[in-house]
């Protein structure tokens, strides 16, 4: 079993980030034994934009300090994963929690030689669709897939499921990525949270900050997401991290990319003469860790064996010398940035969706039609926003209906969802009804633009809640996807707690194959 530690900062190549707190596996403290973190992606030149590090480490369940003789556990702390637990439990709601796979029951895959007896298939009205379209289409996948493929009960048919060639293509691997799915109440994963190695454990850490001596620079692990051409110099094993496709272009499978292999050169941890930034202000400021269930991704791999991935939640660096890492601090940090270049921003999620700031030029949409091949624009700023950040600079009337006029001028289609920046009430609300939006709108064949003002909040909280509501990943998948796509990305855990019973009570929850007939029997 693994833990996860992430973090984003921002740092130029030059600097190295780790991880050191009291569990052994830590270091003690001791900053000769931290756990140094890689980028993720090749960080900015000036580091004026923040990059996602992260490092996973091998549990040895003796080196897990246990909370009843852990120095740093309280009472408090204690108290605190209760409340969290109960929090989760509240908010996690049943369709993705599935029987017991030994039972007879029509979510089940059947599962040929090899496989998992427990593994499921999560299907969404948009993964349906790819499901239907390729019982008339043939596309390429690899033997496992294949296999797995092949495994798939027949569906009941969605009369309002409706979709082109295209728009399967475009978030063909956003469906992969949730192809593989486990009965999370079934005993063998019970047993697997119930044996933790840090089911019990209560320690403290911190993420640090130097510059090695010799001017290293920081070489990416794993530099793209799965689906993209990989660059040739990365610290994975390229052997292990990539597949061959079809036209020889190298790519790397979801499973590789949420369980990617040790790397094959690490950074060192700093020497005694070494200059170390300590995020925060002092031992007040530790992180505490504290046990959550679903913090635990369990999936099945391709020999149908279980994975078991602790993903902590990934944590802003708490620089002393920059301020604060709070949502206010983020967004303001990087909108001036951006604003004051006067440039759009942005990050693909997966192929034809995007998320980024506003466009500011009238060749910024020009850029959207014809080199991101976008078709469809949904704006999530309020009209103040809108005043503020005219895509037109030197236009003399600023509206909400001439904005309008402009993406139709452009022949493109676009949709407005105000919703308050930096509110979490707002957005709370707003994440359902964008997550229904985003999946119309694919079924639909459209390529997506999503912006707020900076793409740091509201616009990133959609495209989480498209992932997390439609297309049935887990929250801690779509944690690490997000950041690890568009690291300035602002998550907010409350409103995608609270968004997936809204989008269950106004739109129907994730579809599990054969539930609609289950449901028919009942009724």
């Amino acid at each position: 079993m693994r833990v996860r530690f992430s973090v984003t900062a921002f740092v130029p190549p030059n600097a190295q980030l780790g991880v050191v707190g009291s569990a052994p596996f830590l270091g003690e403290w001791k900053l000769e034994h931290c756990v140094p973190l890689m980028p993720y992606s090749a960080p900015h030149p000036q580091g004026l934009e923040p990059s996602l590090w992260f490092r996973d480490i091998d549990l040895d369940p003796a080196s897990c300090p246990n909370d009843t003789n852990d120095v740093h556990s309280t009472a408090a702390v204690s108290a605190s994963c209760s409340a969290d637990r109960r929090r989760c439990d509240l908010s996690r709601q049943s369709p993705h929690c599935f029987p017991s796979a030994r039972s007879a029951s029509p979510y089940m895959v059947e599962v040929s030689r090899g496989d998992c007896p427990f593994a499921v298939e999560l299907m969404s009205t948009s993964q349906h669709v790819l499901s239907e379209f390729s019982k008339h289409n043939s596309p390429v996948y690899s033997a496992g897939e294949q296999r797995f493929r092949r495994s798939l009960p027949s569906s009941a048919s969605f009369s309002s499921c409706t979709s082109s060639g295209s728009a399967v293509a475009a978030t063909k691997c956003v469906w992969d990525a949730a192809a593989y799915r486990v009965a999370t109440r079934a005993p063998e994963v019970q047993a697997v949270l119930e044996s933790h190695p840090l089911r019990h454990c209560a320690f403290e850490y911190k993420f640090v900050l130097w510059y090695p001596p010799n001017g290293e620079i920081a070489v990416p692990y794993v530099p793209t997401t799965a689906g993209e051409e990989v660059p040739i110099t990365y610290a994975g094993d390229s052997e292990v991290l990539n597949e061959e496709s079809e036209g020889g272009a190298r790519r790397r499978s979801w499973r590789k990319w949420l369980f990617p292999p040790s790397p094959s050169r690490c950074p060192v941890p700093p020497g005694p003469s070494e200059s170390i930034v300590w995020e925060g202000f002092g031992p007040d400021s530790n992180r505490k860790f504290c046990f959550d269930p679903f913090d635990v991704v369990v999936d099945v791999n391709e020999l149908g064996d279980l994975e078991c991935l602790y993903i902590c939640r990934i944590a802003h660096f708490r620089d002393p010398r920059a301020g604060g890492v709070g949502e206010y601090d983020l967004t303001t940090r990087f909108y001036n940035s951006v604003k004051s270049e006067c440039r759009m921003h942005y990050s693909t999620i997966f192929p034809r969706f995007f998320v980024g700031s506003c466009p500011r030029q009238l060749k910024h949409i020009r850029h959207l039609k014809e080199e991101l091949k976008v078709t469809c624009v949904v704006n999530l700023q309020t009209e103040q926003d809108l005043c503020n950040n005219y895509p037109d600079p030197i236009a003399s009337s600023r509206s909400a209906e001439a904005v309008s006029q402009l993406y139709d001028g452009s022949g493109l289609r676009y949709v407005w969802l105000p919703t308050a920046d930096m509110c979490d009430s707002a957005r709370k609300i707003a994440v359902a009804n964008a997550a229904f939006l985003l999946l119309g709108l694919f079924q639909s064949g459209h390529s997506v633009y999503m912006h707020c003002n900076a793409g740091v909040g509201r616009s990133v909280a959609a495209a989480c809640a498209f992932l997390c509501f439609a297309v049935g990943l887990d929250l801690r998948k779509v944690n690490f996807l997000i950041c690890a796509r568009r690291p300035v990305a602002y998550w907010d855990e409350k409103a995608m707690k609270y968004g997936i019973g809204d989008y269950q009570a106004k739109f129907g929850h994730c579809r599990v194959v054969g539930e609609e007939a289950e449901e028919r029997q009942h009724a």
